[in-house]
C-alpha cells in the first residue's frame, strides 16, 4: 500500500534590504497576481500557496516577481519554481542594493545566503 504525501504550505518573503528607497515589488503566477506592493527599507511582503499536487497532473506551481527601486533599476527572478529545488527550497528573497540574494534555512533560522539576480539599471 502506497504511504500518503504530505503537502505543505509554502510561504515567500520578500523582503526590502535596500540601504535606502522604496521597493516596489510585483508577484504573480499564471493563475494568481499579488499586486504590486510598495516595501519601505526593512518592509516584507509574503504570501503563502498549496503547490500543485501531484504535480504531473496538474504542473508545477511558479511565481515570478517584477521588481524596481528608484535610481537602481529592475529585476526580474523566479520567487518559486516546483520544478527546480533551488527554488522551491527558499523561502526568503533579500533584495539589496547589488540585486536580490536568495536566504534559505530551517527551524526557524536563516543560514544560506546566495547572490541570484543583480539590478539592470535604467
Amino acid at each position: 500500500m502506497a504511504q500518503p504525501t504530505v503537502q505543505l504550505q509554502h510561504t515567500v518573503r520578500v523582503v526590502n534590504q535596500l540601504s535606502s528607497g522604496v521597493l516596489a515589488a510585483h508577484c504573480r503566477s499564471k493563475d494568481d497576481d499579488m499586486g504590486i506592493h510598495r516595501l519601505d527599507v526593512g518592509g516584507v511582503f509574503k504570501w503563502s500557496f498549496w503547490p500543485n499536487w501531484p504535480p504531473r497532473v496538474f504542473g508545477y506551481t511558479f511565481f515570478w516577481c517584477d521588481l524596481s527601486a528608484d535610481g537602481r533599476g529592475t529585476l526580474k527572478f523566479d520567487a518559486y519554481d516546483g520544478e527546480n529545488p533551488d527554488t522551491s527550497m527558499t523561502g526568503r528573497w533579500e533584495v539589496r542594493d547589488d540585486g536580490v540574494h536568495t536566504v534559505s534555512g530551517s527551524g526557524g533560522g536563516y543560514f544560506r545566503h546566495h547572490f541570484r539576480v543583480p539590478w539592470r539599471k535604467p
